[in-house]
């Protein structure tokens, strides 16, 4: 059986994606920094590793065996201040990241987000390399500067991808697929 780890199990894309992986197969193991959130990734079928994203044993026992990372867990809060996010997104990405490749795992996957290309323009012709030349908060730079430290760490070794989702949203969340359906009845999707 295939074997995966998963940060950010019990956010919103976490426990969307852990029974669909586990429905196909996989074993899935999930970063737990709570009883609560133990308790949620279990009842949802992970087996929870007890830590935090900081915790270098914990992401160790995460990985081990694992042939893919799914490194979801962040803070969406714009007007958390920056050397919080920093710790949270960069840090702990840069620490997972190492911890991933001393164990040899084959794939790492990162859930970006779309404001690091959000300028406040149209975006015509642009490529997976765009960024924006206006990231005005502290949210979207360490976002930004998490996504480049796993794409450069892509190789022969470990493949990496970043994924930039302008916005989450389906089964069991209701507040933000009513926002969609009235502004479409309005005609302002």
């Amino acid at each position: 059986m295939k074997k995966v780890f998963v940060t950010g199990g019990s956010g919103f894309v976490g426990q969307n994606l852990i029974p669909m992986l586990i429905e196909n197969g996989y074993q899935v193991n999930a970063l737990a920094r709570s009883a609560k959130v133990i308790q949620k990734v279990e009842s949802i079928g992970a087996t929870a590793i007890k830590g935090d994203l900081n915790d270098k044993q914990a992401l160790a026992n995460g990985v081990k065996d694992c042939a893919t990372v799914f490194h979801l867990a962040a803070s969406v809060d714009f007007f958390a201040p920056e050397k919080d996010l920093r710790k949270l997104h960069v840090e702990a990405t840069e620490l997972l990241l190492s911890v991933a490749k001393n164990a040899n795992v084959q794939r790492f996957v990162y859930l970006s987000a779309a404001s690091v290309i959000m300028n406040g323009k149209s975006i015509v012709n642009a490529d997976e390399t765009f960024v924006s030349d206006n990231i005005i908060d502290g949210y979207s730079r360490t976002k930004l500067e998490a996504e480049n430290l796993v794409l450069k760490t892509n190789s022969n070794s470990i493949q990496t991808i970043a994924i930039r989702p302008p916005m989450i949203w389906g089964k069991d969340d209701p507040n933000t697929l009513a926002g969609i359906i009235e502004a479409t009845r309005k005609g302002q999707m």
